[in-house]
């Protein structure tokens, strides 16, 4: 634990004039400079920098073209990578750059101060800006992910350097005994950023859905979007250069901070006579009256208790209090930086249909934060803190445990809404096992299906297949164990005797997949494994694999290239929101031959097999099922040359679904059956709304009174220094993240009760540091600080 101390040298001079030493319970006895505070609007206005507002256009525009959303599906779709895969990346980065943020608010407090720390940053961002936007171009396959790690870096490296620095040289343009207007400015400052981010989780979304280069999605055009509005928000900022308050740079910080910790820790090994902190055993080499720079500073005050090195041991102080008192912050952002991958994810897994033909897309839900955000602001600022106030005193850290407990709140209404949706998901057998689905392709023969392991028997009737669906309480597939199986297969009624099979049959497989169907045709029975990954295009899609299994297979049918068009739409290759040919991602015609299974054997014979078409996802709507004669290869630069499979024509208006269509028959009379493989998802998204409107009053409550409380309680020389600790407790929140991704349960909601309770504990940790560990700082104008690099030098000379 870190003792409250108050900073004197052997003279007796009281520090705390800076960095006074009252409780959490205290803080209102502070008596206010009510002649030099701004408390009215009027007032305000009268004396405010208005060149700030340039500083809050910069952030707004930033905001306005910001990629959050857009970015957890860029990763997954163009790159590939598994959404868990995703979440891991998606922290790690948060957790070099948070890393980086640290580095660079030390080379902005210590070299080239805040506002040359923004130019370069800002310079080094936009390159990696539009080296990203080149490589969205590109489509899936080389040179990805590579070429987008390496302009990642470049952004984080940029954003490093500027981003630490931007909140406090905001607050620079203000004077220190201003409190009320730095409170408005951050409110104001925060609001820009959620309307900025309001418009972005609009707009961004609808440019990403948009169809491009034979594509159902556009990331080029939302990644170059995003760029322009980059150079544009800088461009803004930097027209203010000569109105700005641009404080020097004051050294090195880490080596005076160095420096000092050596020479108190030196001293206290040789001290007869102990201190309230170690930190003021410096004081005991120093001696003001030979210091040329505390004999200057006496005579400028007109006081003789001055000390011109007490200043950086100050505020060095109150940073170490700062950093004590936010130890138990990441647990907060680990769970509110979930909205913008895990939460995304799981809206990935709802019905996005709102009403008529509006969809709320998955990257666009998350504009209801930043929405909330705005409205919330006013209405806490107006209403909720002035009644709060009159019956509690409502200091920072209070708002921040109280925010702590209500995101909580949050992540339980998550694990709730999980739970409605894990209904939805794919069931899995347990380990060595595994489920089996029949699909009856016949057109009017009903089934008898009999497991002979087991004596299971399912009753399946024409054109229909087992499923499990707990939505609709049907849970029908066979459970049976990883290895070889038989099942007994024998029609029922007269409408199989025209059938040109001979029932029953007993066909045997080996079952190797953890999910898998078998469709029985006439010609046999074909053993396929079952895609279980939802679709992840976030745009409403289904998923759907084609097996042709058609019997004038020697006519090259089942082989031949097959796209879906819109049933009220022409085929244009390049129209990728109503054609989709069956390619996989790196738009090559990838077929998997499928033997058939006759009695008890398996044929090799070259006119017994049929063809698996991989799964693709598909847009709702009403589609018909073309064979393209084109060279794969030459799809996109060819005329298209099609044929319509007569009569094979479906609708599916579901999201989230994964389906096989099973073509059997011949071409002059083809039939088509769908097995559900994954139910729909049936969980509207707009049950989000609960747990976002929580968190974002835990964002009111923790984060905006946070930037607030870290800029007003840190010391003139240590204000970037603390953004960028503030920062980092983001990037330590990611790294609980990727522990709870990794650890062995899949079940969302049983991460989601975790997270709850894990912050429960966390904010009681915090609520024991703020009441016993921390002590306020009152802010005053009445010391001009002394330059860093000044006091390492005289340090070193001591």
């Amino acid at each position: 634990m870190l003792n409250p101390v108050s900073l004197t040298s052997e003279k007796g001079n009281n520090s705390d004039e800076k960095c006074s030493s009252i409780s959490d319970s205290e803080k209102g006895e502070f008596e206010k400079e009510e002649h030099t505070m701004a408390r009215s609007w009027s007032e305000m206005m009268r004396i405010w920098p208005y060149h700030t507002f340039l500083i809050v256009i910069m952030e707004f525009s930033m905001m306005l073209t910001a990629l959050n959303n857009v970015f957890n599906l860029y990763y997954i779709n163009v790159l590939g990578f598994h959404p868990d895969t995703t979440v891991v990346i998606l922290n790690f980065t948060g957790i070099l750059s948070g890393c980086c943020r640290l580095i660079g608010s030390a080379i902005s407090d210590g070299y080239l101060g805040k506002f040359r720390a923004i130019f370069f940053g800002s310079c080094i961002f936009v390159i990696g800006k539009i080296a990203l936007t080149t490589s969205s171009f590109f489509p899936p396959g080389f040179p990805h992910p590579w070429l987008d790690f390496a302009c990642v870096l470049i952004v984080i490296i940029g954003t490093s350097a500027m981003s630490p620095s931007i909140a406090p040289f905001a607050g620079d343009q203000f004077d220190p005994h201003q409190e009320r207007m730095i409170s408005v400015f951050y409110s104001i400052f925060y609001a820009a950023i959620n309307i900025g981010a309001v418009i972005s989780t609009i707009v961004m979304p609808l440019l990403r859905a948009r169809p491009c280069f034979g594509r159902d999605s556009c990331y080029p055009l939302s990644f170059s979007v995003s760029t322009i509005g980059v150079i544009i928000s800088f461009a803004f900022f930097f027209i203010g250069s000569k109105w700005y308050t641009k404080q020097p740079p004051k050294g090195n910080i880490f080596g005076a901070v160095y420096d000092v910790v050596k020479t108190a820790r030196s001293n206290k090994k040789y001290a007869k006579i102990p201190k309230n902190h170690w930190l003021d055993h410096y004081f005991d080499t120093h001696i003001c009256e030979e210091d040329s720079k505390c004999i200057e500073l006496k005579k400028e005050k007109g006081d003789e208790n001055v000390c011109h090195k007490q200043q950086f041991i100050e505020d060095f102080h109150c940073l170490l209090r700062l950093v004590v008192v936010l130890i138990p912050m990441p647990m907060f952002w680990a769970l509110y930086d979930q909205q913008y991958n895990v939460w995304m994810n799981q809206a990935l897994q709802l019905d996005s249909r709102i009403w008529g033909g509006i969809h709320l897309l998955p990257d666009q839900m998350q504009v209801v934060n930043p929405v909330l955000i705005i409205v919330l602001i006013f209405i806490f600022q107006s209403f909720i803190y002035p009644l709060a106030e009159k019956i509690v005193r409502l200091t920072p850290l209070r708002k921040m445990v109280a925010g702590g407990f209500i995101a909580a709140i949050a992540f339980f209404v998550s694990g709730i809404v999980q739970l409605r949706i894990n209904l939805t998901l794919p069931e899995f057998a347990d380990d060595g096992q595994a489920f089996v689905s029949i699909v009856n392709t016949f057109a009017k023969c009903p089934l008898e299906i009999t497991h002979l392991e087991t004596g299971e028997t399912r009753l399946l009737l024409p054109n229909t297949s087992l499923i499990n669906d707990k939505t609709q309480n049907r849970i029908e597939m066979f459970r049976v164990f990883l290895g070889q199986n038989k099942w007994k297969i024998d029609g029922i009624g007269d409408n199989c005797a025209d059938l040109n099979i001979e029932l029953p049959k007993v066909y045997e497989f080996d079952i190797k997949e953890p999910m898998s169907f078998i469709a029985i045709t006439t010609r046999g029975a074909i053993l396929a494994s079952a895609e279980t990954e939802k679709p992840t295009g976030g745009s409403g899609q289904f998923k759907i694999a084609v097996i042709m299994a058609m019997e004038d297979e020697k006519d090259g049918h089942n082989n031949k290239l097959l796209a879906f068009c819109r049933n009220d739409q022409k085929c244009n290759q390049h129209d990728g929101k109503n054609f989709y040919a069956f390619l996989n991602k790196k738009r090559e015609h990838s077929l998997k031959f499928i033997n058939y299974m006759t009695t008890n054997a398996t044929s090799t014979s070259s006119d017994l097999t049929a063809s698996l078409h991989p799964y693709i996802e598909v847009r709702p709507g009403s589609w018909k099922l073309f064979l393209l004669h084109n060279k794969p290869t030459k799809l996109m630069e060819e005329k298209l040359n099609e044929e319509q499979l007569k009569d094979v024509e479906f609708e599916m208006d579901a999201q989230g679904g994964i389906y096989a269509l099973i073509i059997t028959g011949t071409k002059k009379d083809p039939q088509a059956t769908i097995h559900q493989i994954v139910p729909p998802n049936s969980v509207s998204i707009l049950w989000q709304l609960p747990q976002i409107f929580v968190i974002s009053v835990a964002e009111i409550l923790v984060s905006i009174t946070g930037l607030e409380f870290v800029y007003s309680q840190s010391g003139p020389s240590m204000k970037a220094i603390a953004s960028a600790c503030w920062s980092l407790t983001s990037s330590l929140g990611s790294i609980i993240i990727i522990i709870i991704t990794l650890l062995p349960t899949k079940n969302l909601a049983v991460r989601a009760f975790l997270f709850s309770g894990a912050m429960i504990i966390d904010v009681l940790i915090f609520a024991f540091l703020a009441k016993y560990c921390y002590k306020y700082r009152k802010n005053t104008a009445a010391y001009k600080e002394p330059s860093l690099k000044q006091i390492s030098e005289e340090v070193k000379s001591d």
